[in-house]
């Protein structure tokens, strides 16, 4: 079990995120997640501009979680017709790359590509193992990371429905 205590977790937190916006007071809890894994697991920092991919539909990766330090990036899906279709983005302060990392087959082919929607995006990088070794000694890590995959899946349902009904629309 890893612990930190909570004078020293709220002076890391303080720290990470000095410019925390108002909006994501709500979010507390969740920020205080993602500021837990930044503190205690091994992480890459990458840096990103307008217009670069992170990963593209259909590549297949080491499996990681991705945490947005600042900026948006634009989810994408190329379709049949080959139109590229944006189907979600994520902003500051919100991780991806859970999915996979909870699928049975992570080296499968990514389903989206990730495209950098901001001026410059920074994040932070964990691997795959750092992530379940992470899991495997937190216990506020997997029931979080569980509930943003149901969530995360939720909200893609909803927003292939919604692009399907405009092209049905469109016909």
């Amino acid at each position: 079990m890893i612990k930190i205590e909570r004078a020293q977790f709220e002076a890391a937190l303080c720290e990470i995120n000095p410019n925390l916006p108002n909006e994501a007071a709500g979010r507390s809890h969740e920020l205080r997640i993602l500021a837990y894994i930044e503190l205690v697991a091994p992480s890459i920092k990458m840096e990103l501009k307008k217009g670069e991919f992170l990963y593209r539909q259909g590549d297949r990766q080491m499996p990681c979680l991705y945490i947005v330090k600042s900026g948006v990036f634009d989810m994408i899906r190329k379709e049949k017709a080959q139109r590229e279709i944006v189907v979600d983005s994520v902003h500051e302060y919100e991780c991806f790359g859970v999915e996979r990392l909870l699928d049975p087959d992570p080296f499968s082919k990514k389903t989206v590509s990730l495209r950098c929607a901001s001026p410059t995006t920074e994040l932070l990088v964990v691997n795959g193992i750092d992530f379940h070794r992470l899991c495997d000694h937190s216990i506020v890590v997997l029931p979080y990371v569980k509930t943003l995959v149901h969530q995360r899946r939720q909200h893609m349902l909803s927003e292939q429905a919604a692009q399907g009904a405009k092209r049905v629309r469109a016909f």
